[in-house]
């Protein structure tokens, strides 16, 4: 089944219950016990609450969509029903999974192995082949489909090696939804570190939510009669989630964006069901703004506005791996940001369309939501986790694991920096991973510290010449106060605002994080002083070497709730000398035919070996070492790329690190292509005849040949005897034989030719089999028979061409009325029989086919 996005409740994620915690992340462990138990209590004091609310009020408490899907009563605030509901891959490929397995050229070797992601869903998951004993339970809910889509999506082995998860090695725990705040506590107390959360709220517009096939629209007309306040707001299920995140320093929660944007009747007015004055009546007469307005920003649910976990939006997939910002592109469902104060939202983009994935039953299917992109973001941190107890040895925190995420997430997006719509861009397992074996080197790639009341804290580096300085900072914000409902409010929802400034020691100079304008929120990201977000990043293009103080400070006097705020910084700077660059030349290759050259340079010489691993984003384009070695006294080395052939122009980056930093460069492999046309032999021929076409190359084949591949607009009338060519390698032309057949109305054929991504045509007009002539004696004796012969301009069809016969003087001459002339034969012989006239008489005979006549005259004597 292909499950797309429907009218009214999608497929995403947000906690299921209403309740607040107080705490700080190191009295935890202490705490965990009263909280789960406080936690337990209170969602069952919310279901009950919304049970009766729902008897009272003639609302459904579960609803059913003809998908399967089904939507639960959870809560009610100021007297509207909150539902929570499902938010429904080469999926490892566009996030760069791949390249990090075994076997890759970044020697990574990284499965999941060793690690576990928590799937709260909406039931338990399926025991699948795609996750062997690799699947356990934390309660004992009914099954799931939509969580064994989930957590196929995370974690699929491969058994269909279309499934395969990003972490295809690590386990699964399922829950259901139902208890999943008090489960997360206690999961997290005892070492659960990743979980994926692909449900939540339905707000704005959403049809069917009474059960009765119409719109119900979720806003408040005394504050705005076409905008629904709740999208954007920090509504108490954000507040929830940043609790819960809070309250679990090791761990890391990740959302859905939602599928809502842009829903809404296309047709208005509609009848549809809205609160006014208190009581749910029905609206014949107002026309609304469907989700997110007119061009889908602010859509964003008040659940997922929360400032903690990672909130990932859908993009379509890219099966040939990130190339640049414009091979991302956006899906056609996921919500936007802005928050309403402003904040960056969505944080992450992953492929979320067409997602091929496990299902109940042993089966596939293929799914489309948001749903998806979360997951495949769960995968690639647990990669991540992975990588930091393998080359680390230690346990990250939840907010350095988001940082690391943020912080090497591929450009997305028209402009640099961060957006409304993909956030901090698309996720990259390579990139990130390899940011931690940097770590391993370089002690300052990844801090955890802890920012005390009135403190400002300093970090030194020290900078090489390079492309980019980049520095991020991410803390996990205790939970803001929910304010009352309003209309795009901008106050700020950060409790402890801390700042990021990097200062160049030599020149004074200040760099500011970037920031957005949620008043115009299509806008590029600017740079300032940035009071809404609680990640910060500050981007340096080339910077000049030297030393560089990173410093983290915060606004007011006390940070909330004890006087402490921990947080962690990601830092990528090129290395004093380190690496300075890598170029290729030349940049644009054949695939299979040209090879090419790619060097490294050292921002200065050292007086050692330097020893760099080389990888690459595309190894089936391109073949290169495992590793190079600057010599001792030198600042710069070269080494050979060897390209592969390809079907379509791919873009390649080849990444080269060590101790001393990593740089990379880009390459574009272009496959061997038809030329501009596809010539024929003939362009008009009968049918029944044969003929050849040509194609040729825009250079020589490469080592194995070129395959173009032959298909025919009409085969039944002409087509390629085979339907595919083999060009030997070295040669640049092919011909293939083209059989046509007889019709019986001149027909139009379009020969095709295709080599990867490029075409080539020609028209072949394939006539009928007519008369092309009629010849006999001019004269003949009346009294004896003469013979005509029919010639025709193609061979007869099967069955045989018939022609009709005519005399103009049958006193004297006759002919059949018809003759046949055999199938495959071009000719007939007609006899005439003629009586002796009086006179010389010419007698006209003619034949006709297909309204085509040819006439002979015979003069007939005495």
């Amino acid at each position: 089944m292909n499950l797309r996005k429907l009218t009214g409740l999608h497929l995403r994620a947000s906690l299921a219950s209403l309740l607040v915690l107080a705490g700080t992340s190191a009295m935890v462990e202490a705490q965990t016990f009263q909280q789960v138990q406080a936690a337990a209590n209170r969602l069952n004091s919310r279901k009950q609450m919304a049970q009766f609310w729902a008897a009272a009020n003639n609302w459904p408490v579960t609803l059913s969509f003809p998908n399967g899907r089904v939507a639960k009563l959870i809560a009610v605030d100021n007297g509207r029903p909150l539902y929570i509901t499902t938010k429904d891959r080469d999926g490892a490929r566009t996030i760069a999974a791949h390249l990090v397995w075994p076997g890759a050229a970044s020697g990574l070797n990284l499965t999941g192995a060793g690690t576990i992601v928590g799937v709260w869903d909406d039931g338990a998951v399926y025991g699948h082949a795609e996750f062997g004993s690799r699947l356990s339970y934390g309660d004992n809910a009914g099954m799931g489909q939509h969580a064994t889509w989930v957590a196929a999506t995370v974690a699929a082995a491969g058994v269909n090696g279309a499934a395969k998860g990003p972490a295809y090695a690590s386990a699964i725990k399922s829950y259901d939804w139902g208890n999943n705040y008090p489960e997360l506590l206690s999961a997290s107390s005892t070492g659960l570190r990743i979980s994926n959360h692909s449900y939540g709220l339905s707000q704005g517009w959403v049809f069917g939510a009474r059960g009765d096939g119409k719109w119900v629209w979720y806003g408040d007309p005394a504050l705005s009669q076409v905008e629904d306040w709740n999208l954007g707001f920090y509504g108490p299920l954000a507040r929830e989630w940043d609790d819960t995140q809070f309250n679990m320093p090791n761990h890391i929660l990740v959302l859905p964006s939602g599928n809502e944007r842009l829903e809404g009747p296309s047709t208005q007015p509609v009848d549809h069901w809205v609160q006014e004055n208190g009581n749910w009546a029905s609206n014949t007469t107002q026309v609304r703004n469907r989700n997110g307005g007119p061009n889908g920003y602010d859509s964003l649910t008040s659940d997922f506005t929360a400032k903690n976990p990672i909130v990932v939006s859908a993009i379509n997939k890219i099966p040939g791996g990130y190339a640049n910002p414009n091979s991302v592109v956006m899906s056609n469902f996921a919500n936007w940001g802005p928050t309403d104060d402003g904040r960056i939202k969505p944080d992450l983009t992953a492929p979320g369309v067409s997602m091929f994935s496990a299902a109940t039953g042993g089966g596939y299917d293929s799914v489309d939501g948001t749903s998806f992109a979360a997951p495949s973001v769960a995968g690639g941190i647990s990669l991540f986790l992975q990588a930091y107890n393998t080359l680390l040895q230690r346990t990250p925190r939840g907010a350095t694991l988001k940082a690391i995420a943020l912080h090497t997430a591929d450009e997305a997006g028209p402009n640099p920096g961060p957006d409304y719509v993909f956030g901090w861009g698309l996720m990259n397992s390579l990139r990130g991973s390899l940011l931690i074996q940097q770590a391993a080197f370089e002690p300052t790639t990844i801090q955890e510290q802890r920012l005390n009341s009135g403190q400002v804290r300093n970090t030194t580096v020290q900078v090489g010449s390079g492309p980019e300085f980049r520095v991020t900072l991410a803390w996990f914000d205790p939970p803001a106060t929910v304010a009352t409902k309003a209309l795009n409010s901008r106050a700020s929802m950060l409790v402890n605002d801390l700042d990021l400034r990097v200062i160049n020691q030599s020149t004074g100079q200040v760099y500011l994080p970037y920031k957005l304008d949620p008043a115009n929120p299509a806008n590029a990201a600017t740079r300032g002083d940035n009071t809404v977000d609680n990640v910060e990043q500050i981007v340096i293009a080339n910077p000049t070497a030297g030393n560089y103080t990173i410093r983290v400070s915060h606004k007011g006097t006390a940070l909330r709730p004890s006087g402490g705020q921990d947080y962690s910084v990601i830092v990528s700077a090129p290395i004093a000398g380190g690496l300075e660059s890598m170029t290729i030349n030349p940049s644009t290759v054949i695939g299979g035919l040209q090879s090419t050259f790619g060097t490294v340079v050292l921002s200065e010489t050292s007086d050692e070996p330097t020893v760099l691993q080389l990888s690459s984003n595309n190894p089936g384009a391109v073949q290169i070492p495992s590793s190079i070695t600057i010599p001792a006294n030198q600042s710069s080395t070269s080494f050979l790329i060897n390209t592969r052939s390809v079907q379509t122009t791919q873009t390649v980056r080849i990444f080269a690190g060590g101790e001393v930093g990593s740089v990379n460069g880009e390459l574009t492999v272009t496959p061997v292509t038809l030329g501009n046309n596809l010539t024929l032999s003939v362009n008009e021929i009968v049918g029944g005849n044969d003929l050849t076409g040509t194609v040729l190359l825009n250079s020589p084949a490469p080592m194995g040949g070129a395959t173009v591949y032959l298909t025919s607009s009409n085969p039944s009338k002409a087509r390629s005897i085979r339907n595919w060519i083999q060009i030997p390698a070295g040669q640049t032309q092919g011909t293939f034989d083209i059989r046509t057949w007889p019709v019986f109305d001149p027909t139009n054929v379009t020969i095709n030719a295709r080599r990867g991504t490029v075409t080539a045509s020609s028209v072949l007009r394939v006539n009928r089999a007519g008369i092309m002539s009629l010849t006999s004696a001019s004269t003949a004796q009346g009294g004896t028979n003469v013979l005509a012969t029919i010639t025709m301009d193609g061979p007869a069809p099967s069955g045989g061409a018939s022609i009709q016969l005519s005399s103009s003087n049958t006193a004297v001459a006759t002919v059949p009325g018809m003759v046949v002339v055999p199938a495959g034969s071009r000719t007939v012989t007609v006899l005439v029989r003629t009586i002796r006239p009086s006179v010389s008489t010419p007698v006209t005979i003619t034949a006709t086919r297909f309204g085509v006549a040819r006439q002979k005259t015979i003069t007939v004597n005495p």
